[in-house]
């Protein structure tokens, strides 16, 4: 008899289980929530290797940390796309921006930015020339918000 008492328990509780951890809301399949929308910004790179360009920014901040992508085109030739990461103070965003872990070719730069609600104005320059990056850059780089 106590073989069903615990038998019957075990099948309540599991029922009870069951029922408590439904909902009409699938379970997300991520682990977290996605991050805020990013901002785009454009404008013009002037580099003093490639010379003139454009330049477009992607960047949104979570948790502290700034982060998105940097895509340059000089003379109608898109670079490739790189990723900034780094944290904003009092409207200036330092960053380092660099190829992405995958890729092993591309310069990696620090860059120097004020914020402003219409825009970024800002530096960079490349601190490791290696054999995947020949040259060192530095340019500055005005863009708006989109």
């Amino acid at each position: 008899m106590s073989h069903v008492r615990r038998l019957s328990s075990i099948v309540l509780a599991c029922a009870a289980l069951a029922e408590c951890s439904s909902s009409s809301t699938p379970p997300s399949p991520f682990g977290f929530a996605p991050g805020p929308t990013p901002t785009v910004y454009a404008g013009s790179i002037q580099d003093s290797v490639s010379g003139s360009g454009t330049l477009r920014l992607t960047l949104s901040t979570a948790a502290g940390v700034t982060g998105g992508t940097w895509t340059a085109t000089f003379n109608g030739r898109s670079e490739p796309t790189l990723v900034v990461t780094g944290a904003v103070s009092n409207d200036l965003l330092t960053a380092t921006v660099h190829p992405e872990e995958t890729d092993t070719s591309g310069c990696t730069s620090t860059m120097t930015a004020t914020l402003a609600a219409s825009g970024i104005t800002g530096r960079y320059s490349t601190f490791a020339v290696t054999r995947t990056c020949p040259a060192a850059h530095t340019g500055s780089f005005i863009v708006t918000r989109q």
